[in-house]
């Protein structure tokens, strides 16, 4: 398995949202794919893989493509193209009450 940089990079608006829930000490809302920052965490867990799955290193999506879409004030503004895949979480237990952690 490769060590992956997590650092975000674009997904700034996601990076805020999430810190200013964890600083209040309240649980995030329930995580639902069809809301809020999916695909802007998708696409930068795209660009932190190289456009591999996390779990079997299968080429998912080409990161050149994934690095062009457009984001403005940190938030992915350009529609994001299907992906082949899915993204999970390595500790369900957490999906009800910290999934977008």
């Amino acid at each position: 398995m490769r060590k992956l940089n997590k650092n975000i990079v674009r997904a700034k608006a996601y990076q805020k949202w999430h810190e200013e829930i964890e600083n209040k000490g309240v649980d995030f809302p329930k995580y639902e794919s069809s809301k809020g920052f999916y695909y802007d965490v998708v696409a930068e867990l795209l660009l932190i893989q190289d456009g591999l799955c996390a779990y079997t290193e299968r080429l998912l999506y080409n990161v050149e493509e994934v690095k062009a879409l457009e984001w403005k004030d940190g938030k992915l503004r350009s529609p994001f193209p299907k992906v082949d895949g899915d993204l999970e979480h390595f500790d369900p237990t957490l999906k009800e009450r910290k999934g977008w952690l």
